[in-house]
């Protein structure tokens, strides 16, 4: 096997790697239970994958099939999607499922959850028992740790076997992390883990990011002593984000040894009972506090939504680890959004939902399919995006127009349809290449240059269309007559590149 996957400052920004070049992921996302059976892998996820042009498939192995007795290792799940992934030309990312799914321990082994004394529950201070594992109790960890070093062994095993390119991308280790219906664990050993001091890594970690803090976490440098005195009224927070945190760290260590490539967990964005966010989980002010716990892993993004679209900021993709969306739902507002996160914070992947699913419409599927093909064939031939002053993206708000400068020239774009309750919002790619060449990727929206001087007359010198494909752009018509200006109609994800000149007036 060739060197494995990596991440790699790319112009500024970080990116995933593969083979020593960069490798923006476009992927899709198997639901939760899908991979258990091998026949729906083949019938519905392996084809919806090729049609749906993603480059890497996001599938979850999970504890409970992989040792299902003690010391008993069932490796056909993740044997299956390794096999799978290569047979069609894809990465894999595996979503390992262990200790906690989304407030839960659903995916833990039988054998573990009917041992109550051995791997307690977590049991909120101020809530009622639920099913989750308490992040304070060693037993859950090291019997853990031994199925998910395993598992990086198989998977170690078969890029050994199969030699060339590796396949497995990364890991996403455990889901949706953290504690629901309470403000802290209070289980066996976590009341004794409460009332000693904060750990000294966790206070020099923290005060060696001074600068870069969340403000509620700024307020903790500088203490020592307790949880509640150092983090105040964030103290139950701080405390579950170090349990699961330092929990997490230890395993993306032990898989490591056997397997080492890019690992992360993913933030949560559903909210818990009466409004609140997930105790400990791994994003907010809480981010810090991961980040010191477990630098081994790096933290994804939950998809955007909303007005959350509109102030994803640019200082996103200038953190030390590539900005990943692993969730975007596939709805009709996909290109939307995937265009935006790439143009805006210049990400290093995405994926979408229900990758094999039968939830998709038609339409929705060619949607989908037509942003992730125009995307793969953009990167092919211009490589990640190069930097913050050659690429913009926008996505249609409540003003019909929008203006956006890039290079000399300002570009008008004039959505195509309006913006009401449960309308699908248009989105718009631009990118200036290195020739002075300008692209646009995008649905709903006509796009009319305007030089940035007064004195000029500014005109589209030549306008061609091109469309995605498993191969890459192919290039269709010329569109230097009767169109006018660059249009990117509704229901189409369109591709053009054009050249402009400008001439004093």
């Amino acid at each position: 096997m060739s060197d494995f996957p990596s991440t790699v400052l790319f112009n500024g920004f970080r990116q995933f790697s593969v083979a020593g070049r960069p490798f923006p992921v476009v992927g899709g996302t198997v639901a939760d239970s899908t991979a258990s059976d091998p026949g729906l892998l083949e019938r519905a996820v392996w084809p919806a994958a090729r049609k749906l042009g993603v480059n890497t498939v996001f599938a979850p192995v999970t504890w409970q099939l992989l040792e299902p007795r003690e010391g008993e290792f069932d490796f056909s799940v993740p044997d299956a999607l390794f096999e799978g992934a290569r047979r069609n030309g894809l990465k894999l990312v595996v979503i390992w499922y262990g200790a906690w799914k989304e407030g839960s321990s659903c995916y833990a082994p039988d054998w573990v959850k009917l041992d109550w004394d051995r791997f307690p529950l977590a049991r909120p201070l101020l809530g009622r028992l639920t099913e989750l594992l308490s992040p304070c109790a060693p037993a859950i960890l090291e019997a853990e740790k031994i199925a998910y070093a395993a598992l990086l062994g198989r998977l170690r095993a078969l890029e050994d076997a199969a030699g060339g390119e590796p396949t497995v991308l990364m890991i996403q280790i455990e889901g949706g992390i953290g504690m629901v219906g309470g403000s802290r664990d209070s289980s066996g050993d976590s009341d004794a883990r409460w009332n000693a001091d904060v750990p000294d890594a966790l206070v020099s970690g923290l005060a060696g990011r001074a600068g870069h803090l969340h403000p509620e976490i700024v307020k903790a440098l500088g203490r020592t002593g307790s949880w509640s005195k150092v983090f105040g009224p964030n103290a139950d927070g701080a405390f579950m984000a170090w349990q699961f945190a330092t929990h997490v760290e230890t395993l993306a260590r032990a898989g490591a040894e056997k397997l080492p490539v890019p690992c992360f967990v993913s933030a949560w964005n559903v909210r818990g009972r009466a409004g609140e966010k997930p105790g400990g989980a791994p994003d907010g002010e809480m981010a810090d506090v991961w980040d010191v716990a477990a630098p081994s892993v790096f933290r994804a993004l939950p998809a955007p939504d909303g007005k959350g679209l509109q102030f994803l900021h640019p200082s996103l993709g200038e953190s030390a680890v590539p900005v990943l969306f692993p969730r975007i739902p596939a709805g009709p507002d996909y290109p939307a959004k995937v265009l935006h996160v790439f143009g805006s914070v210049l990400a290093g992947g995405v994926s979408s939902t229900n990758l094999g699913e039968e939830s998709y419409d038609a339409g929705t599927f060619r949607l989908v399919a037509q942003a992730n093909l125009a995307l793969r064939g953009l990167f092919r031939r211009l490589g990640p995006f190069r930097s913050e002053e050659s690429v913009r993206s926008y996505v249609q708000g409540s003003a019909q127009q929008q203006n956006v400068s890039l290079g000399d020239f300002t570009f008008v774009i004039s959505w195509t349809r309006p913006l009401g309750r449960g309308a699908v919002p248009g989105g718009v790619l631009i990118v200036r290449d290195s020739s002075g060449a300008y692209w646009a990727v995008g649905e709903g929206a006509g796009i009319s240059p305007r030089h940035d001087r007064a004195g000029y007359v500014t005109g589209i010198l030549r306008q061609e269309e091109f469309f995605g494909t498993a191969g890459g752009l192919v290039r269709g018509r010329v569109l230097n007559g009767d169109e006018g200006g660059i249009s990117l109609p509704d229901g189409s994800v369109s591709v053009r590149r054009f050249t402009l000149y400008r001439r004093p007036v």
